[in-house]
């Protein structure tokens, strides 16, 4: 039988899964690669699972590396940043980037690098998903008998795919789904990185690439082409094409990640894994023991009790209030053992209803992350998002728009994009306001509803969150 690999790598692609195991550090050896078409509207946790099955027990250590994570850099003033713990910073990033990024900033899981300084600015690579998506992914990884070590975007491999001989400089232009990322360095060390939020269809970023490859190393940059699709204008570097189509490549690429992720620490915004608390069954079990000890106890002190009354009994001159001191003592013993059977029953319900809460949360808290995600990517230009707000069980999306069928377009494409997590989108109303000529602009309200959602708890406020003015930032 085939040795289990000790370290796995799942590649969650746009239109792929791939997973990939490799031999035990320092220098992993690819073992296999297994892949498949990506389903179509299957959340990240399931498309971990679904490459993890690929093939026999994943590696002990796993990283997911997954296009669908949000990354960019963002630039901070050095007197703003100057003197702040990463657990500072991660609260910062997460704020600064959820109009960006589209996921909350409380929910927010986040993986950051430094990049350039400058004696005024300080720039951080940072990469983000949603805590729930996070944990959940951690949860398939450990129940395939792993150890999740990380999750990354999988664009910015801090070293060359197949370094020069003689030539430790290297550069590289690489073309994905959602994202577009320059970077440079030397051996295992990436010197200078940008990051642009968008394909290579476009021409601002075509104009990027060119200026960035103008500026240094253009000649001898690499040119990684993630699906095999791009139009781009790197054809004036006459450096190496890579394409993850093609399977030597596939593998080059691969084992480079491998080989860097075993570094510590890798240049990269690798979201950690959530700190592994003590197990429920843990407590439950020391509960368990404990009361046993106890009921043992308590046996142990009837029988004696018993022995005494035994004594007592038999002598003829057995003082009567000992005798019924002796009866009250085992009447408390049996007291004390149905009172420890009911706590034990109280015990176990409490935490049954702790289990189903904490999925209940999670649930809600993807959820607020689909619609703010789906608002972000499906909003037409000409519409404006005033106000979210929901009781726990309906949710009212209101704005104001510039053509009377947007709203209903919105409704449509919002409806696509939640279907995965079985909320339903409806127009509630719209309404002109008589300005403009063609009778706008129009106000609406588009209603959300789940018949799965938990009504909020009575201590609870429910929740709202106004945009600004100028509409969702894309």
């Amino acid at each position: 039988m085939a040795r289990r690999a000790h370290n796995t790598l799942i590649l969650i692609q746009a239109s792929r899964l791939i997973r990939a195991d490799f031999s035990a550090s320092p220098r992993p050896e690819l073992i296999k690669i297994y892949q498949q078409a990506r389903p179509v509207e299957v959340p990240l946790p399931d498309l971990v699972q679904a490459a993890i099955k690929l093939g026999p027990r994943c590696g002990k250590r796993v990283w997911v590396l997954c296009e669908d994570l949000w990354t960019q850099m963002l630039s901070f003033p050095m007197a703003t940043v100057s003197g702040l713990d990463d657990k500072q910073l991660v609260r910062a990033f997460a704020f600064e980037s959820e109009p960006l990024s589209g996921i909350s900033g409380i929910d927010a899981a986040i993986g950051f690098t430094p990049a350039e300084r400058t004696d005024d600015a300080r720039s951080f690579w940072i990469a983000t998903t949603d805590v729930s998506a996070r944990d959940q992914i951690q949860a398939v990884v450990r129940r395939n008998g792993g150890k999740l070590f990380g999750i990354l975007h999988p664009g910015g491999l801090p070293a060359a795919i197949r370094p020069a001989p003689g030539n430790q400089n290297w550069s590289r232009v690489e073309v994905w789904h959602h994202a577009t990322l320059c970077i440079s360095g030397a051996g295992q060390v990436r010197n200078k990185i940008q990051v642009i939020n968008a394909n290579t269809t476009q021409q601002r970023v075509r104009d990027s690439i060119s200026s960035w490859l103008a500026g240094g190393g253009a000649a001898q940059a690499e040119y990684l082409d993630a699906e095999g699709k791009a139009e781009t204008q790197a054809a004036e570097s006459s450096g190496r094409r890579f394409t993850l189509l093609a399977e030597a490549d596939l593998a080059a690429w691969l084992s480079a990640w491998m080989e860097n992720l075993s570094a510590v620490p890798p240049q990269i915004p690798l979201i950690l894994p959530a700190p592994v608390a003590t197990p429920k069954s843990a407590f439950i079990t020391a509960g368990i023991v404990a009361e046993v000890a106890a009921l043992a106890l308590c046996l142990g002190h009837w029988y004696w009790v018993d022995h005494l009354r035994r004594e007592f009994s038999g002598s003829a001159d057995v003082d009567k209030h000992k005798a019924q001191d002796v009866s009250d003592i085992v009447k408390r013993i049996d007291e004390t053992t149905k009172e420890l059977e009911k706590l034990k029953t109280q015990n176990d319900q409490t935490q049954n209803a702790m289990t189903a809460a904490e999925a209940a949360f999670a649930r809600q808290r993807m959820r607020v992350s689909l619609l703010l995600k789906g608002l972000a990517e499906q909003r037409p230009d000409d519409v404006i998002i005033e106000s979210i707000k929901g009781n726990g069980m309906v949710t009212t999306v209101k704005g104001i728009s510039l053509g009377s069928a947007l709203p209903d377009e919105l409704a449509s494409k919002l409806a696509v994009a939640l279907k995965p997590a079985g909320i339903g989108v409806q127009p509630l109303d719209k309404e002109a306001s008589n300005i403009l000529k063609s009778g706008g602009p129009w106000s609406f309200t588009l209603g959300l509803s789940d018949p799965s959602a938990v009504p909020p708890l009575q201590a609870a406020v429910p929740g709202s969150s106004t945009f600004p003015r100028h509409g969702v930032r894309r």
